[in-house]
């Protein structure tokens, strides 16, 4: 009697076990879900600093939980601060964590305009290769990153392959912002 009574709580152990973790697990993405959606209300009402503190807790309990959009979120709270080199951080982390993320082509030209704003020296060869690789894979974004592609040539001083892309860009995108500064 004491031996089926054991057994049956040996199996009701693990058993409960087996039913409770996927429920703790949950609620714990709920409570996740909820802060991301608390950050994300901050951030919108211009409240960054708590904006920032939240995305941030966020990625420190758990960095794959929604993790291109907290961490793209925190780059961006921080430019809108004005903590440059900060931001500058954060873009830079976005775009080695998130390679193929939709949001690095813009991620490229935020760090790019980030770093010529604190003079900071560029790898024009590496982000102009990074830059093209996004033009291909992003035409949402292609008229801005033609128009930094042109800005990165002209400043290594290739200005064949600079006129090859503001040509295409006030051909392709001749009402874009680009073209815009290009004519003026």
């Amino acid at each position: 009697m004491v031996l089926k009574r054991m057994m049956r709580g040996a199996v009701l152990i693990p058993l409960l076990f087996i039913l409770w973790a996927p429920l703790c697990h949950a609620g714990v993405i709920q409570e996740m879900d909820g802060i991301f959606k608390s950050a994300q209300i901050h951030y919108n009402l211009g409240n960054l600093p708590k904006a920032l503190e939240m995305f941030k807790e966020l990625r420190r309990r758990d960095a794959t939980f929604r993790g291109r959009e907290v961490q793209l979120y925190i780059a961006e709270c921080y430019e809108a601060m004005a903590k440059l080199p900060e931001a500058l951080q954060e873009y830079q982390r976005f775009i080695t964590r998130f390679p193929s993320a939709p949001s690095v082509p813009r991620a490229l030209i935020k760090l790019v305009a980030l770093k010529r704003v604190l003079g900071q020296k560029m790898d024009l060869n590496q982000l102009t290769q990074q830059l093209w690789k996004a033009v291909q894979s992003s035409p949402k974004d292609r008229a801005a990153m033609l128009y930094n592609l042109s800005l990165l040539e002209r400043e290594a001083k290739e200005f064949a392959s600079a006129q090859l892309f503001e040509a295409e860009l006030k051909e392709g995108y001749p009402r874009s912002v680009g073209a815009f500064w290009l004519s003026h």
